[in-house]
């Protein structure tokens, strides 16, 4: 299997659209499928780019 690596530019526009627009993986694929066209945008590469920007929940116990 082939494995590709997103560009910074491709990055930098799934940071844009995680924190600033709060697009969920459906859009933002679609988004960067029209925009990317000769780049393959492969599902677990989103995801783990979209969970890199997304804030982490804490649980505190004492709260």
């Amino acid at each position: 299997m082939v494995e590709f690596e997103l560009s910074p530019l491709i990055i930098e526009d799934i940071k844009v659209m995680t924190v600033s627009c709060k697009f969920g993986a459906t859009a933002q694929r679609k988004f960067l499928e029209g925009k990317y066209l000769t780049h393959p945008v492969y599902s677990h590469e989103l995801y783990n780019a979209i969970q890199k920007f997304r804030p982490t929940k804490i649980l505190d116990e004492d709260i």
